[in-house]
């Protein structure tokens, strides 16, 4: 899937999503307990609430349309950045970090350290 096609859709107002949804999933995959398949529903719903947050504050809104028209912009470019933040993770971050640990060879880096 081309990560430019689905970010000609995303104001550029709201790319500070991304990253924020990729920490709020560092966060979340280091506490205890919490399952990795519910990171990206959890970082969707967080998505669409900080969409919707900055989407209400710029919008003039005079009536039920332009509420209805705002909390649907909202939602779907929520979706989009935690869509983005998804792929962006598991085609960028994850394979780098794979890397890296694959670098380390035995693990025997600082032999010192255990004695």
């Amino acid at each position: 899937m081309d990560f430019g096609m689905i970010a000609d859709y995303l104001k550029p107002e709201l790319l500070v999503l991304i990253p924020v949804c990729w920490g709020l999933g560092l966060i979340l995959k280091s506490w205890p307990g919490f399952a990795d398949k519910a990171i990206p529903p959890v970082m969707g719903v967080s998505s669409v609430a900080m969409a919707a947050m900055w989407v209400f504050a710029q919008s003039p809104i005079g009536g039920y349309q332009d509420a209805l028209m705002a909390l649907f912009t909202a939602i779907a470019q929520g979706v989009i950045a935690s869509l983005l933040a998804n792929l962006g993770y598991d085609k960028v971050i994850q394979p780098l970090g794979s890397a890296t640990e694959n670098q380390g060879g035995d693990g025997d880096e600082n032999p010192s350290q255990g004695q």
